[in-house]
């Protein structure tokens, strides 16, 4: 797939200058048929996020650091395959349900057969990715205090500035067995071997609790990335 770059708000100029780090183009004259626009914005709503999902458009990626955005490669190679991806601000993808949106968008344009173990996957392994990776929050305890404290904790750690400035990806593409999907945060990651061997307490299992709604649950990046795996018939494997 042919990707071009659609940047709102911004020059041609800058949109040629992103694209040509990745290789693509800048749209120029509307997005042609074999292309696939990817929109560029500062900030997205709810509302964009449907927009940048539905043809021609593969996708959206907020940019509000300049020249220092590094898209990972799972988003890039799903964008290549003619999927879709989004790659969003930690608060942006929190308060717009950006898995919701996701989810719904692969349905509409792949296969709705994949939606109840699909949506539930995307989901979780999104929400571990946000509240656990990019914003550094233990799982909440066991007692009705220990919630409240884990939700006004959330709710600080989402005012904080630098923070919620970390990266959100999400990215899936059709493959001959089925749909792959990944999500990728910028937290600290962790060391999948030593949580399967339960050498430490983690602060989060990022996409380990959702092996049975996938036929396959792969990490990467020292648990930064997720990879999840559905077949084309909607079941595990």
């Amino acid at each position: 797939m042919n990707i071009v770059v659609v940047w709102r708000g911004r020059s041609d100029a800058k949109a040629g200058e992103f694209a040509r780090r990745y290789g693509w183009r800048a749209a120029a004259g509307g997005i042609k048929p074999r292309q696939a626009g990817l929109v560029l914005s500062k900030r997205f709503d709810a509302d964009a996020i449907r927009r940048c999902l539905a043809a021609p458009f593969a996708g959206g990626v907020e940019v509000d650091r300049g020249g220092t955005l590094l898209l990972g490669g799972r988003f890039r190679s799903h964008l290549a395959a003619g999927g879709l991806g989004l790659s969003l601000r930690t608060d942006t993808a929190y308060h717009c349900e950006a898995a919701r949106l996701f989810v719904d968008a692969l349905c509409q344009r792949f296969a709705a057969h994949w939606a109840g173990g699909l949506e539930l996957a995307v989901h979780e392994v999104v929400a571990n990715g946000l509240i656990h990776g990019n914003l550094g929050l233990r799982s909440c305890g066991p007692g009705a205090d220990d919630f409240v404290e884990y939700c006004r904790s959330l709710d600080d750690l989402l005012a904080h500035p630098k923070l919620i400035r970390r990266r959100l990806e999400v990215s899936a593409a059709p493959t001959p067995e089925g749909l792959e999907v990944a999500v990728r945060d910028e937290g600290a990651g962790y060391d999948p071997e030593a949580v399967r061997h339960e050498a430490v307490d983690p602060v989060r299992l990022h996409g380990l609790a959702v092996a049975s709604a996938a036929a396959r649950v792969a990490v990467e990046d020292c648990g930064r990335c997720t990879v999840l795996a559905f077949p084309r018939d909607g079941g595990a494997e």
